[in-house]
């Protein structure tokens, strides 16, 4: 149930629910999808490409990779065409998990489709500080953030839904301070050899 504060809204969401407010959201986009991603590894059970590369089959994982890309072209022309930049600023700790290592060979997939790529290397950084320590989390343009929680193995239990208010500006402050924190995908693998 809804809860409303000073024209803020919050909403907490079951994890089968979390796709189809998405995809609501989505929908009221103009501007900017900014993402941010902070855990080292997640759960990915059903991701036959994850459970490839886990298994050694590159081949097999980099063809699931694709075709799991294609199937969301739609989301990417609808992007293009309405002109909204698609942001995603990935936290590192190194050195890089397994599931790290499998999630950057899918943002070259993603780049090429139109996601910008950035990564914040938080490896000698204070954990203490809010950026750094920030949830993962989406925020769409100025209006909303859709803040995914996870159990303690990585796998997405539920989410909050923040619509307006100060908590929505707060998380748009935070998303500028990442983008001055991070490198582009191509750099950060250069600077580390990866």
């Amino acid at each position: 149930m809804p809860t409303q504060t000073n024209k803020e809204t919050h909403q907490q969401l079951s994890a089968d629910e979390f796709s189809s407010v998405f995809d609501s959201l989505w929908k009221r986009l103009s501007a900017r999808l900014f993402k941010f991603e902070r855990l080292q590894s997640y759960q990915e059970p059903d991701n036959p490409s994850f459970q490839a590369f886990r298994d050694g089959n590159m081949e097999r994982a980099e063809r699931e990779m694709e075709q799991a890309r294609s199937q969301d072209a739609e989301l990417y022309i609808e992007a293009c065409r309405k002109d909204i930049a698609m942001v995603r600023v990935r936290a590192v700790e190194l050195p890089l998990s397994l599931y790290l290592s499998w999630e950057f060979k899918t943002y070259k997939i993603s780049a090429r489709y139109g996601e910008r790529i950035l990564i914040a290397d938080f490896t000698a950084e204070d954990k203490s500080d809010d950026v750094v320590s920030a949830p993962d989390f989406i925020l769409f343009d100025s209006f909303a953030v859709l803040i995914p929680e996870y159990d303690v193995d990585g796998l997405l239990k539920g989410a909050r839904l923040i619509e307006g208010g100060q908590e929505v500006a707060k998380f748009k402050t935070i998303a500028h301070k990442l983008l001055s924190l991070s490198v582009p995908l191509a750099i950060f693998e250069r600077r580390h050899g990866l």
